[in-house]
């Protein structure tokens, strides 16, 4: 789905960042966007990690004069199924993910 919304941004000229934690997939995702003549540049960063965070923003937003324009909130996991079956590790991580790494890319692009 991420992709999908860089693609779009993309053909309307906007100069997209992706970030994932799967450095493997963010080189291919921006590869492919590069191939389709679309400026993007791929940062391997797990959002729940304040320092990465700040470092990924600070390397895109060197990118593009400082600039950021439009902020998608996309990453999100899901690891468990039914409450019972949910560990409290299980719980922070997506915690962590989908709450706190929106809070952080967030507070990095203001």
């Amino acid at each position: 789905m991420g992709l999908e919304m860089a693609r779009l941004f993309g053909r309307e000229g906007a100069r997209v960042s992706i970030l994932d934690r799967d450095g493997a997939l963010t080189k291919k995702a921006e590869a492919e966007l590069h191939k389709e003549g679309m400026d993007a540049a791929a940062f391997c960063v797990d959002v729940s990690d304040a320092g990465a965070v700040a470092v990924a923003f600070t390397q895109a937003t060197a990118l593009y004069a400082g600039i950021v324009h439009i902020l998608v909130n996309n990453a999100g996991i899901a690891e468990f199924g039914s409450i019972e079956d949910t560990t409290l590790d299980s719980w922070e991580w997506v915690m962590a993910v989908n709450v706190t790494g929106t809070f952080l890319c967030s507070q990095a692009v203001l």
